[in-house]
């Protein structure tokens, strides 16, 4: 068996080129620069088909001076998101699964190709690990405790950001700002309490005591120590400052709690303050207007939480590598969802009181402030202080010093079980919580950032050539747009040949989602006919059949009233005849929408063409405040259309506590002109809902130039089917 050496950022190609070579079903992969020693392909092999893996790992042993040592791994978890996860330097991936992703990857990373590949074979099967010994390798150095914000890894660290945000958007755990604020209007005595939980730390507790109260506010707080039982000179010390100042308070905890119960029975303490402020038994804050830029924070960004920055120091307070801590790879759109990946979120840490005491801390001694923040930050504003408030002390006896393997493995393992948790609570969160308008406007510009083609063909919406033309006492639209020819000239019975476009599956790899509801997810439309435009589809491969989903319908038009929906038909301009979905254009665009305003006055159910003399289409509408009653009328309008065997669009908006929706009864696809053989009288006019609303898109400059009054009443008039309405607001074939 051939052992593929890898460097420790391989590119997209190289693990192309890997996956194709392979001639076996498994491919062994090496980091280390030694070639691994094994005799266990057989104990590779047996363990990956038993678990059906599509990635095994396993614990080794390292070698170094002739000295031999044991090196356990721990289990993959789906929360096993932090690109630093420690699978060794030899790992067993199926070929197959690998020449999948490989293929998919649309992105030549510089530095993440591999963690891009790892997070997509989770996605196609479990990556196992083997809890034995199966290879020995020469000792390697492992990435220190903080280069993840070592600022000279930071284009490292952004690569992998994207990655990761990629693998949460496929999953369903992906968060879209904007966040809750925070009212910050509860009352208390104190605006707030420094909490120290403090378990024998004689030497340091006074320098942190000490430095709470020199903090100048004009604000009252106090120092709320929490003395988890002390069994050295901790507990005098703390009595000494409670009698020296009255700010300070001694609280004892109940036996066994870890830091986690020390903070929440500071924090749901009577004494406790608006806003609860970290400090470590063993740590500073950096100056005396820590407590003052905190609050201020709070107030100026509405959050339930602040985090600030950190300077590293040694016991004589001289800074060591890598200095300050900020974690810049926060930012405000995507901080809640990086924090999955990195392993904190710095210090010091404040929340608003009243939401930790409803969140809660786990009771541990470890990773309980970031199971906090995780919780807090799916829902809330995190606010964030980029400049160092705080000193993080590294000494001999603290919390932080270094840690035999096992105990690294403990925490990494506690940390992964806590972000599994999270998503999973995130993916309910996210299924319970709909789409806002303002969630939807956020994702439309993330989506253009990363995903450049599609991000051109919008910028030249705004360039396309355009024309009116009257048509007596009313307007259409001509717009020229070469991008949409695929979508003009689809052939619906080509469906079942190609794989679906509106299936994640095979979708391109830039494109992203945002969840809507539990039946659809909505899209960013790549060949866009306006400045905004984005497909809602259904997250199930179903057929192209509103009928059952007019209620989503209706609410989409009443939740982005900025927005009109439309539904075409498979058989009537639907260029994805198979998958049903919606769209979403810019409200007011189209000429109907006007029509209706100006000509169709407050009658529940109406023929446009009553209304507005010769107008060019057949068009009813419906409108009122009362949902059920237009349900009710809909659904009898359609069953009216399917009993006469015609077809329909859709056109769907809401304004002023209304419902606006327009029905396109349809006789035929496309015109005559669309079949001609002769290609200098062929015409590609493909009508659906935009151009039944009065926008004609043009895929081809001789068609565009073409198009006249005439022309167009000629196609419209073979592809409406003139109805009339009675005074049961029935819909009747003429």
């Amino acid at each position: 068996m051939n052992i593929a050496q890898i460097p420790l950022y391989p590119s997209r190609d190289a693990l192309r080129e890997i996956a194709e070579r392979a001639k076996d079903p498994y491919i062994f992969l090496s980091t280390a620069a030694a070639k691994p020693k094994w005799d266990a392909e057989v104990s590779f092999y047996r363990v990956a088909k038993e678990k059906g893996a599509v990635m095994l790992y396993s614990d080794y042993q390292t070698e170094r001076g002739g000295a031999i040592a044991s090196r356990p791994t721990i289990d993959y978890q789906s929360g096993s998101l932090r690109d630093d996860f420690h699978f060794g330097p030899l790992i067993c991936v199926r070929a197959e699964s690998l020449r999948k992703v490989t293929a998919e990857m649309s992105r030549d990373y510089r530095y993440a190709a591999f963690y891009d590949a790892r997070l997509r074979l989770s996605r196609e099967g479990p990556i196992v690990r083997a809890p034995n010994i199966l290879y020995s390798v020469r000792e390697e150095k492992r990435e220190g405790q903080f280069d993840y914000v070592n600022p000279k890894n930071r284009e490292v660290q952004e690569e992998m950001e994207i990655a990761c945000s990629r693998h949460l958007e496929r999953i369903g755990v992906f968060l879209l700002p904007p966040f809750d604020a925070t009212p910050l209007n509860e009352r208390f005595d104190k605006e707030v309490s420094v909490i120290i939980p403090v378990r024998d730390r004689e030497r340091t507790i006074g320098d942190a005591i000490r430095s709470a109260l020199a903090q100048e506010t004009i604000f009252p707080f106090n120092v709320l120590v929490v003395d988890n039982h002390s069994t050295d000179g901790t507990t005098s010390v703390i009595r000494e400052w409670c009698e020296r100042d009255q700010r300070v308070l001694r609280l004892v905890p109940p036996r066994g709690s870890g830091i986690g119960g020390c903070w929440m029975y500071a924090a749901r303490h009577r004494s406790c303050g608006k806003f609860a402020v970290q400090l470590d038994s063993d740590d500073l804050y950096a100056d005396e207007n820590v407590l003052d830029k905190i609050v201020d924070a709070f107030y100026r960004e509405q959050c339930a939480a602040v985090v600030g920055s950190y300077r590293l120091v040694n016991d004589q307070l001289k800074e060591i590598p890598p200095g300050i801590v900020d974690h810049r790879e926060w930012t405000p759109e995507n901080g809640p969802n990086n924090a999955l990946r990195v392993n904190g979120f710095g210090a010091p840490r404040a929340f608003y009181t009243p939401i930790l005491r409803a969140t809660g801390m786990p009771n541990a001694s470890y990773g309980e402030d970031y199971a906090a923040m995780l919780a807090i930050s799916r829902r809330y504003r995190v606010g964030r202080i980029y400049e160092p408030l705080y000193l993080c002390r590294r000494w001999s006896g603290n919390s932080d010093a270094a840690q035999d393997i096992r105990s690294i493995n403990a925490r990494d393992a506690y940390k992964d079980t806590l972000r599994t948790n999270e998503m999973i609570a995130r993916h309910d969160y996210i299924r319970q919580r709909s789409l806002n308008a303002e969630q939807l406007e956020v994702f439309y510009e993330r989506q253009l950032k990363t995903w450049e083609e599609t991000r051109k063909r919008y910028l030249a919406t705004e360039r396309l050539q355009e024309k009116r033309i009257s048509c007596g006492n009313h307007e259409l639209r001509v717009q020229y747009n070469p991008a949409r020819v695929i979508s003009t000239t689809a052939d619906p019975s080509a469906a079942a040949r190609r794989p679906c476009p509106l299936c994640p599956a095979h979708m391109p790899d830039e494109q992203r989602k945002a969840r809507y509801n539990n039946t659809f997810d909505v899209y960013v439309n790549p060949f866009p006919v306006f400045r905004r435009h984005f497909t809602v589809a259904a997250r199930e491969h179903v057929p192209q059949q509103i009928d059952r989903h007019l209620d989503d319908l209706l609410s989409l038009a009443r939740d982005f009233t900025a927005y009109t929906a439309i539904y075409n038909g498979p058989g009537c301009g639907a260029s994805v005849p198979d998958h049903l979905h919606v769209q979403l254009i810019p409200r007011g665009l189209l000429p109907v929408e006007q029509d209706v305003a100006h000509r169709a006055g407050n009658t529940p159910v109406v023929s446009l063409g009553d209304r507005i003399a010769n107008y060019s289409r057949a068009i009813v509408v419906m409108q009122g405040e009362e949902r059920q009653r237009i349900l009710e009328r809909l659904r009898r309008a359609i069953a009216d259309i399917e009993e006469a065997n015609l077809m329909y669009n859709l056109i769907v908006w809401h304004e002023q506590s209304a419902w606006r929706v327009v029905i396109a009864p349809r006789r035929a696809h496309r015109p005559r002109e669309y079949y001609l053989d002769d290609g200098s009288e062929r015409v590609l006019f493909s009508p659906g809902s935009i151009e039944m609303g009065g926008v004609v898109v043009a895929t081809r400059q001789e068609d565009y130039d073409r198009y006249d009054e005439p022309l167009l009443r000629r196609m419209f008039e073979q592809v409406s089917a003139r109805v009339r309405v009675d005074e049961c607001y029935r819909l009747h074939h003429e």
